[in-house]
């Protein structure tokens, strides 16, 4: 399998004017904040503080990493963004909630990225980390964060990592030798949340991208194609999390290549 580059163009104006509307940020199938005027009047004054005359997006990953401090289960996301702010705790979702509703009252188009990380699985060995239960099901856990369109393409900005913003620092970041914050619990599949609802596959520019220039190896090769399986397989249900217990020994095969291709980047 030779890994192929697609690129499917850039935005439209219409394709973004939902991704800035800050009155609905829609961040799952069931699951929309909805803000009144007020409440987009008072984001729209702390984003012009925020931000002046600097760029938005490094300005409010910056801004939201200082002021929300990462906690998890406070509030099943029940509360607003400006709830969260206020209280200045909140999780990966709530944290980059803000940040988007933040950008988007400077009419700054951004969406919701989330991503499906396995457990770390090493060579004879069982799971070297059981991970809390999430959603994605008992062995997997889950990472969102937010890309900003900057006029040119889609940039990451993550308030959870120390609130780093563009392309370069999330690489520099998750593809660490020594696994970064996360350690070798990966990434399985990434997906945007488009301003309908929808989900798009981003597991290219974030898990095949990097690593082009190996893509005559055969880490590579092994490592795209079980990116792709399980691509398929997390269409076919949407609790991968549960499936991933048949899948130790890709999993494991998984690791050895990422190590290998990140040791050479």
């Amino acid at each position: 399998m030779r890994y192929q580059h697609v690129t499917t163009g850039d935005p439209t104006p219409q394709d973004l004017l939902p991704l800035s509307d800050p009155a609905e940020l829609t961040v799952g199938p069931r699951r929309t904040y909805r803000l009144s005027t007020t409440e987009l009047a008072t984001a729209r004054s702390i984003a012009n503080e925020i931000v002046g005359s600097s760029d938005p997006g490094p300005a409010v990953a910056k801004y939201v990493h200082e002021h929300v401090r990462e906690a998890y289960g406070l509030s099943r996301y029940k509360r607003g963004p400006l709830a969260v702010l206020e209280a200045g705790r909140g999780d990966c979702l709530e944290q980059h909630v803000v940040a988007a509703l933040l950008l988007r009252s400077l009419g700054v188009p951004c969406r919701f990225i989330s991503e499906i990380a396995a457990a770390r699985f090493e060579s004879g060995q069982a799971l070297a980390a059981l991970l809390r239960k999430s959603a994605a099901g008992p062995w997997t856990n889950t990472h969102v964060w937010t890309e900003m369109w900057d006029g040119e393409g889609w940039q990451p900005l993550d308030t959870t990592f120390g609130g780093l913003y563009g392309r370069d620092a999330w690489l520099a970041e998750r593809l660490r030798p020594d696994g970064g914050r996360f350690g070798w619990r990966f990434p399985l599949q990434i997906r945007s949340r488009e301003a309908d609802g929808s989900q798009a596959d981003r597991s290219g520019p974030y898990l095949l991208e990097p690593f082009a220039e190996q893509q005559d190896t055969a880490a590579f090769r092994q490592w795209a194609a079980d990116v792709a399986y399980f691509g398929r397989l997390r269409r076919e249900s949407p609790y991968l999390g549960a499936r991933l217990v048949f899948q130790s020994a890709r999993l494991r095969r998984m690791t050895h290549n990422l190590k290998a291709l990140i040791a050479v980047r």
